[in-house]
């Protein structure tokens, strides 16, 4: 991924954070990121975040 790809999608991806009242916590709701990732069930989205969390996982076994 080059800079500029990076930087639209952090650009488009702060559209749609979300703060706490005292703008110290960034988030995101997980439907909204559906939306963003073109994700249309739920189930999917918790699949690629188990994938996640195991390749982080793994990752962090390599380092």
């Amino acid at each position: 991924m080059n800079r500029d790809e990076i930087t639209r999608k952090t650009s488009e991806l702060s559209t749609i954070a979300h703060t706490t009242e005292d703008s110290k916590v960034e988030y995101w709701y997980a439907r909204e990121l559906m939306t963003y990732m073109g994700v249309r069930q739920m189930g999917k989205l918790q699949q690629s975040y188990y994938t996640s969390q195991a390749s982080l996982r793994q990752f962090r076994r390599i380092r």
